[in-house]
């Protein structure tokens, strides 16, 4: 049996504001960076040259509306798997939390360090 990905166990939660399109598309507000010193300046002319605004595709956006500060990232998995019947869900719904992590859009619990780093 294989290790389970302990960043299933996370229940993250939402940084940023979110809106939906007309077709009902999560659109996500880039975060401003909070990084302070030499750092902080490149974190804010990275944020200024990027889009601020990300649009969702289907998948994307079901599995936002789930991360709502309640729900683990495997129960997250297992509506992704049920409303969209895809594969290896667990694994998308990891890999989706820690880039969405990685660019400051959800906050995932403190006590998983090592499950919170792309891999």
């Amino acid at each position: 049996m294989a290790d389970t990905d302990p960043i299933l166990a996370a229940v993250p939660r939402r940084l940023a504001v979110w809106s939906e399109d007309a077709r009902g598309l999560v659109v996500l507000e880039r975060p401003r960076p909070t990084t302070t010193g030499l750092k902080g300046a490149g974190d804010l002319i990275s944020w200024w040259l990027s889009p601020r605004r990300v649009r969702l595709d289907a998948l994307g956006s079901t599995a936002w509306r789930r991360l709502d500060g309640r729900a683990t990232v495997a129960e997250v998995a297992e509506a992704l798997a049920a409303e969209h019947g895809i594969e290896d869900a667990q694994g998308r719904a990891a890999h989706f939390v820690r880039l969405l992590r990685r660019e400051g859009y959800l906050a995932v619990d403190a006590h998983l360090p090592a499950a919170v780093e792309p891999r």
